[in-house]
């Protein structure tokens, strides 16, 4: 799934859309993620590693313009049923 994400949030990028999530996706992504038992916290924090490892690879101001990409898609994990806050 990390693909994935990490091709989201290219396709994010490029269209300089930091809302790039369709909430009926993520709503049917949860319940499958439910059904498979997928450990969220683990996938919180793969997804927080891949934005450290961005920022760190990106130069000048891009590591800012980075983050909301992240952001966003770490925020909508966060909010599925399964994730222990």
């Amino acid at each position: 799934d990390f693909w994935h994400f990490l091709r989201c949030i290219h396709y994010g990028i490029a269209g300089q859309s930091p809302q790039y999530t369709n909430p009926e996706g993520l709503h049917y992504m949860d319940l499958l993620y439910q059904e498979l038992a997928v450990p969220l916290d683990a996938m919180v924090t793969g997804l927080e590693a891949m934005k450290q490892m961005g920022i760190e690879r990106c130069g000048g101001n891009k590591k800012t313009e980075l983050l909301p990409y992240f952001d966003h898609l770490i925020d909508r994990l966060k909010g599925f049923d399964g994730y222990r806050k």
